[in-house]
């Protein structure tokens, strides 16, 4: 396309002499800084348009980056504040057990003194088959020695 003018141009200037060349050369030099121009101013424009998308994409970003830094410092709080209380629910439960291991140990002294209690009652029920009238006449035997009867 560029050797087409060219062409073009060395035409005109063979035909109307060097100044009518000239002249046209300037005039189309003209038209493509025009042109050149007009895309510079668009592309400024775009570029414009390009970064104002960007700070506000950039500034949405913030916005949630901010959004996200407080859900998170606000889940972490609240997984300390659970932390502990597991902390104070395992102390109590500390405190819950050795109760109950001196309870048992209560209750261990408890049946050890209800089962010697048992077996001397069992003792005093073994010896004591006999009803009264026949255990004092055993004694009386025992001391007298054996009757007729």
């Amino acid at each position: 396309m560029i050797e087409q003018i060219i062409a073009q141009i060395l035409a005109v200037s063979v035909r109307y002499g060097p100044w009518a060349g000239l002249a046209i050369s300037l005039g189309l030099h003209y038209r493509i800084r025009r042109a050149k121009s007009r895309k510079d101013e668009e592309h400024r424009a775009e570029v414009e348009s390009l970064k104002k998308e960007y700070e506000i994409q950039r500034s949405d970003g913030e916005r949630r980056f901010q959004e996200f830094k407080e859900l998170y410092h606000q889940q972490r709080e609240e997984a300390n504040r659970r932390f502990e209380q597991v902390v104070q629910m395992y102390e109590k439960n500390v405190d819950l057990v050795q109760d109950y291991r001196k309870l048992a140990e209560d209750q261990l002294t408890i049946m050890s003194l209800t089962i010697e209690r048992l077996k001397e009652a069992n003792e005093i029920a073994r010896n004591n088959l006999f009803c009264p009238v026949q255990r004092i006449r055993e004694t009386r035997t025992m001391e007298m020695g054996p009757t007729k009867s």
